[in-house]
């Protein structure tokens, strides 16, 4: 039977796999999001994403895109940690940017690549996101994906260049809409 939670509005709220998956089994694991560009990740992020998926540790479930560059990256990153890893293939991406990475416990159905990262996002507590540069960017999926989180209440890490990182706390959706109708401010 499908679980159905309305907001004070009467809007629908569709429950995040995650959550369902929690209230079904009562186990509690966390589980991580990554995104990257398939440029790769700089020596310091790869440094910097191999700390923070050290300080999760094992027991963790960690899915990504299965593509070249960072995702291949943090992949092999989760798997010296013993994470389970999730591979989410996308559909509409040219064969020679997929990583088809080995080692994974399971796969999503393929879709097109932004839908695709929706999925991540929807599955995950914690999106780990490692964009190129320094500002945000339109047309980069890395970032539509960051706002997505953004959009659904997700917390994320934003790994710079340069190997600092940074969260992105998400606020309550009540709050959040103050926030945003009182001030101007930018994403990040």
């Amino acid at each position: 039977m499908a679980m159905v939670v309305l907001t004070k509005e009467g809007r629908l709220i569709r429950p995040r796999p995650v959550e369902r998956i929690e209230k079904e089994t009562g186990m509690k694991r966390k589980v991580i999001g990554f995104t990257g560009t398939k440029d790769g990740m700089t020596n310091q992020q790869e440094k910097t994403v191999a700390l923070l998926l050290e300080k999760e540790g094992c027991g963790c479930i960690f899915h990504h895109g299965d593509c070249v560059g960072a995702d291949a990256q943090a992949h092999y990153f989760a798997l010296k940690n013993k994470m389970t890893v999730i591979l989410h293939p996308a559909l509409n991406v040219d064969p020679k940017y997929l990583a088809n990475c080995q080692g994974a416990s399971g796969y999503w159905m393929s879709k097109p690549a932004l839908d695709r990262n929706k999925d991540i996002v929807d599955c995950c507590s914690l999106l780990i996101a490692a964009p190129k540069g320094f500002k945000e960017e339109q047309r980069s999926s890395v970032w539509y994906t960051i706002r997505y989180a953004v959009w659904t209440r997700i917390d994320v890490m934003v790994v710079w260049p340069d190997g600092r990182y940074e969260s992105i706390v998400t606020l309550p959706l009540e709050i959040n809409r103050e926030v945003k109708q009182t001030s101007k401010r930018r994403l990040l």
